[in-house]
C-alpha cells in the first residue's frame, strides 16, 4: 500500500495525489509539527486555525474511508521525525505528495526522501492556476523575477494579443 502525504496548505478533496488512488489503495499520512510550526513564524492563533483544519480534514477523509495516520509531533520534533514513525509502522514503497507551495519545500522534501530511503514522488498540484512547467519555462530566461512581469506575460499570452482582465477562457 503506498502512502499519500498531504501537508497542511494542501487540504482539499481534489488533492491532486488522492485523485490518483483510492482509499483501498492508499493511506494518507498528515504531520502536525510543532517545530514546523514554530519554523515559519506563523502567529499563534494562525497555528490554531491550521492545526484544526488538519485534524477536521483527517476527520473527514475517514469518513470517505480513506485509512489517515495522523502524526502529532510535539516540542522539537520534525517532519522526519514523523516520516519515519510512519515508515518504521507501514513500510511503504513509496510515498505521493503533491507539488509544496514553495520551491524551497520542494527541495527539502526531495531531500528528506533521500535521507530516509523511501522515494517521494511529487504529483502535479492543483493549487496554481498554471503549471510549474510553464513558470519555469518562463523564468528560464528572466534575468530578474518578479511575479508581476510572470503575469503580465500570461495576461497578453503567446500569440501576442491581450487576453483581458479576469478572462480565463471559459
Amino acid at each position: 500500500m503506498q502512502t499519500i502525504w498531504i501537508l497542511g496548505d494542501q487540504l482539499s478533496l481534489e488533492h491532486s495525489a488522492l485523485a490518483q488512488s483510492h482509499p483501498r489503495e492508499s493511506r494518507v499520512l498528515m504531520i502536525e509539527s510543532k517545530a514546523r510550526g514554530s519554523a515559519l513564524r506563523y502567529h499563534q492563533l494562525k497555528l490554531v486555525l491550521v492545526y484544526s483544519a488538519m485534524r477536521h480534514f483527517a476527520r473527514d477523509l475517514r469518513a470517505r474511508g480513506w485509512e489517515v495516520d495522523y502524526q502529532l509531533i510535539e516540542g522539537s520534533g520534525t517532519f522526519e521525525d514523523g516520516l519515519r514513525r510512519h515508515i518504521e509502522k507501514h513500510r511503504p514503497a513509496k510515498i505521493s505528495l503533491a507539488e509544496p507551495n514553495s520551491f524551497a519545500e520542494t527541495d527539502a522534501v526531495q531531500k528528506l526522501g533521500r535521507n530516509i530511503g523511501v522515494p517521494i514522488e511529487l504529483v502535479a498540484t492543483k493549487q496554481f492556476l498554471l503549471p510549474r512547467a510553464d513558470f519555469r519555462k518562463w523564468a528560464s530566461g528572466q534575468r530578474r523575477l518578479l511575479m508581476e512581469n510572470h503575469y503580465r506575460h500570461k495576461r497578453v499570452g503567446a500569440k501576442g494579443g491581450s487576453v483581458g482582465a479576469g478572462s480565463r477562457g471559459n
